[in-house]
């Protein structure tokens, strides 16, 4: 029977674990008490509420907390909840992120 030879990488090249660069607010997505209450939410607000504001109807892929747990949101309080599509929850996350005010969604989809 043949084994194969086990390849080493170049020096050049960086080993990394499988866990590295995963942070606790990933866990915190991990967890099944999170799981449990994002699909409950989704299954009850299936629209993205950004969207529905600008009479859009689109489907929601992502369950975001409206103000940040790490600004002192409430992580599974479903009044800090809302239902986003995947675009809308990049531009909510970008304009957190660089710090720019709060808006709904631009025009670009209509």
């Amino acid at each position: 029977m043949a084994y194969l030879k086990k390849i080493k990488n170049p020096s050049w090249v960086k080993s990394t674990s499988k866990h590295e660069g995963r942070t606790s607010k990933t866990d915190f997505y991990q967890k099944g008490a999170w799981r449990r209450i994002r699909n409950l939410y989704i299954k009850n607000n299936p629209l993205c509420v950004e969207c529905v504001e600008n009479g859009i109807i689109e489907k929601a892929d992502v369950v975001d907390h409206i103000k940040q747990i790490s600004k002192g949101g409430q992580a599974y309080s479903f009044d800090n909840l809302q239902s986003l599509c995947s675009t809308c929850h990049n531009q909510k996350s970008g304009r957190e992120r660089h710090g720019k005010p709060q808006g709904g969604v631009s025009s670009f989809r209509e």
